[in-house]
């Protein structure tokens, strides 16, 4: 965390939050210092320090090794290149199970930030650029959308996404249910952000499957490409991962809306047909009613394999 103590005391402020081990760079005039704080159970090293980076090293439960770079980005724009080409070079000190997390002072694109004036984004290609080069994908995040605000009023207002994590693909496999938590910002001008290895929903979710009635769809393949022509932001580790959750959310719309009236379109095509079946005149009632036919017999197949995929999956 960024800390505002002066030289030496970190060590009653960890003792008094119960910890036993702590870290300190100590602040430099109006500048902030960082303060790093951890249990004896955790075993961590710290292999590389300055104000604006911590490099750390230690063991999961199981004995894994682990990385941890605790990252304050440099305030000035300029100044906070030096800071990337540091984390380029510390990946050369990790393991491939690596997270990288904190301030880092600068926004990733446009949805990062609020305020009533419409300005460039200075510096977000950079970090982008940053993350690619690193190979990191962005840490699932839940809680508050915003971790920083400038307290100012009217429309000087403005609030940004500056607290983050990032993991290596060998992070987010070993912990797929690590998560960041953005909590409220209260009396600083940063709200906390806590690191959860075990996230749990409040309910479990059907987990995705492909369902083998879709391909009876003939837009369904359109749907796929659609679906995964998807671009998102340069991280070349996260472009699978990505496009994979977009066809994911985008067949869990298109099922809502195209196969969850299934059994509506069933009954309304019955009516339809009984109807013109009623009331045959020329040829034309007859070709209607053969297209008419052939859509249901269609539609009742869809049903058939709907169902017999679910009875399988029960």
């Amino acid at each position: 965390m960024e800390s505002r103590l002066t030289k030496d005391k970190a060590e009653g402020i960890c003792s008094r939050c119960g910890f036993f081990y702590g870290w300190e760079y100590s602040r430099d005039g109006l500048s902030g210092g960082l303060l790093l704080a951890w249990m004896p159970n955790q075993k961590l090293q710290v292999t590389y320090a300055s104000k604006h980076l911590v490099h750390t090293n230690r063991l999961d439960n199981k004995g894994t090794p682990l990385s941890i770079t605790f990252v304050y980005g440099h305030p000035i724009l300029a100044k906070r290149e030096e800071v990337w080409w540091k984390l380029k070079e510390l990946k050369l000190l990790s393991h491939p199970n690596w997270l990288c997390i904190g301030d880092f002072n600068q926004v990733l694109n446009t949805e990062d930030k609020f305020s009533f004036t419409q300005r460039s984004i200075l510096g977000a290609e950079s970090l982008q650029n940053l993350i690619s080069d690193l190979a990191l994908c962005d840490l699932a995040t839940f809680g508050q959308r915003f971790t920083w605000m400038n307290r100012r009023e009217e429309g000087h207002f403005v609030m940004e996404r500056i607290d983050r994590a990032f993991a290596s693909v060998d992070w987010i496999n070993s912990y797929p249910n690590c998560a960041l938590r953005n909590l409220p910002i209260i009396k600083s001008d940063h709200g906390l952000i806590v690191l959860n290895f075990d996230f749990q929903h409040s309910f479990h979710r059907r987990p995705f499957r492909f369902e083998y009635m879709w391909t009876s769809h003939p837009l369904c393949k359109d749907a796929v490409k659609q679906a995964w022509d998807y671009r998102s932001i340069r991280y070349r580790a996260c472009q699978l991962r990505n496009k994979l959750s977009n066809v994911r959310k985008t067949f869990l719309i298109w099922n809502k809306e195209v196969f969850g009236r299934v059994e509506q379109d069933i009954n309304h095509k019955k009516e339809q047909l009984k109807m013109l079946q009623n009331s045959i005149h020329n040829l034309d009632d007859v070709k209607k009613e053969n297209e008419l036919r052939e859509d249901l017999e269609t539609l009742m197949n869809r049903e058939e394999v709907m169902w017999s995929q679910k009875t399988r999956c029960n």
